[in-house]
């Protein structure tokens, strides 16, 4: 099992880059307003194939690659881009992820 302790994620929405509703150039205006909060915020972000930005606080131990038959738990916060808080799972209440086969 992967474990990652702490992962904040930094999101619109999350439906927001998969909606048609939003032209091609909405999107890119809502990615750079996600760049210009991420370079403010104190930790190196890291930006997924999805466009979801993120940072590792502290990397669980385990195998490098996820399998399908891993569970994977972690707390994360997810705020928007003035700051508000929008979801969040801490260390004590933790979300996991399991595959099932």
């Amino acid at each position: 099992m992967r474990r990652i302790n702490q992962l904040l994620l930094i999101a619109l929405m999350g439906f927001v880059f998969g909606c048609n509703t939003y032209s091609d150039k909405d999107l890119q205006e809502f990615d750079q307003q996600i760049q210009k909060y991420v370079k403010k915020q104190p930790v190196p972000f890291e930006k997924s194939e999805s466009g979801l930005y993120y940072y590792i606080e502290k990397e669980g131990e385990g195998e490098e690659y996820i399998k399908f038959t891993d569970k994977v738990t972690f707390a994360y916060e997810g705020r928007l881009l003035n700051g508000e808080l929008f979801d969040r799972r801490t260390r004590d209440n933790p979300v996991t992820f399991e595959t099932r086969v």
